[in-house]
């Protein structure tokens, strides 16, 4: 028989949930600080896509020439990618904001310096020196192929319990929050090194968080997915989840968890995280955070007044 090395975990009530993902919890208790990242769905069913592969990503954004998402090219996809990302680049410099590793070199592959286009599409997408400033974009909302974790279980906890709440989609049966090794991904990857050259590589990348207080709150991380496509082919636009099922197979490990908690649950899952001090105000440092937070205790009072009314455990 073989064993399987993803598991879905399923809780029933908020408590059990955050008791399950806590670094105390029995399968965490014993690891170091950064060796799990974590990343939260306000529907468990949601595959693990970064925004720059899905199309409605680009509504909310200029068009950048997207028209038919399911006969786009490769070539296509990425010069989309890098043309939002050079105006988010463009626009916050003449801002005056700072950007992580500015650099000429850096200006030159957004094709700032150069007042150009990118046209070099068949390397590898994107080059590691526009890793940082992608993920910064990525963190205020600009489509990436970058997929955001956190090194923080309630943080991803809370994302997934607020998005439920006030996300602006079909409200799912479950919400879930995704659990990966790190340090199984790093030794399978450099155990594969020499026989998966041309079969690509997740990285799980970091932004410095000097510059973003928000992504320093939040403890993020991200993963990126690279591998060899064909310029002139259709996009490819990978699911992560395959891959690190894979990495988890292979190193014949626990790595990948999901663990789900009803939709119903999500205000007491919300209310619990706040008594543990995780809220909009930690986790988005600033005034719109607080304001955030206190819009977030209606929802939380609600709860509450259900419970003692209906004299369940608070």
């Amino acid at each position: 028989m073989i064993k399987e090395y993803f598991y879905e975990i399923h809780c029933n009530a908020a408590d059990e949930w955050l008791n399950e993902i806590s670094p105390l919890a029995p399968r965490f208790r014993e690891s170091d600080p950064n060796q799990w990242i974590f990343r939260g769905h306000a529907d468990s069913e949601w595959r693990l896509v970064p925004t720059a592969f899905r199309e409605e990503s680009w509504s909310s954004i200029e068009s950048y020439g997207v028209r038919d998402w399911s006969k786009m090219k490769e070539r296509h996809q990425r010069v989309i990618e890098s043309n939002v990302i050079r105006d988010f680049f463009n626009r916050s410099d003449i801002a005056g904001l700072p950007l992580p590793e500015d650099s000429p070199r850096v200006r030159e592959l957004l094709g700032i310096s150069t007042l150009s286009f990118p046209t070099d599409h068949d390397k590898s997408w994107p080059p590691h020196e526009l890793w940082s400033v992608i993920a910064l974009a990525q963190h205020y909302g600009v489509p990436t192929r970058l997929l955001d974790w956190s090194h923080e279980a309630w943080t991803a906890a809370y994302f997934a319990t607020a998005d439920a709440i006030y996300g602006q989609h079909p409200v799912a049966p479950r919400l879930g929050v995704w659990a990966y090794n790190r340090p199984i991904h790093v030794i399978q990857n450099y155990v594969e090194q020499s026989y998966r050259k041309d079969k690509g590589k997740v990285h799980i990348i970091t932004a410095p968080y000097a510059s973003n207080p928000n992504l320093a709150a939040q403890r993020g991380a991200h993963m990126l997915y690279m591998r060899p496509a064909v310029p002139d082919d259709l996009a490819d636009r990978p699911c992560f989840e395959e891959e690190l099922k894979r990495i988890a197979e292979e190193y014949k490990s626990d790595a990948l968890f999901l663990f789900t908690l009803p939709t119903d649950e999500a205000p007491r899952a919300l209310r619990l995280l706040a008594k543990a001090g995780v809220t909009a105000a930690t986790l988005f440092p600033g005034y719109a955070g607080v304001v955030k937070a206190m819009r977030e205790q209606r929802e939380i009072a609600s709860d509450i007044m259900q419970r003692v009314r209906s004299k369940m455990p608070l």
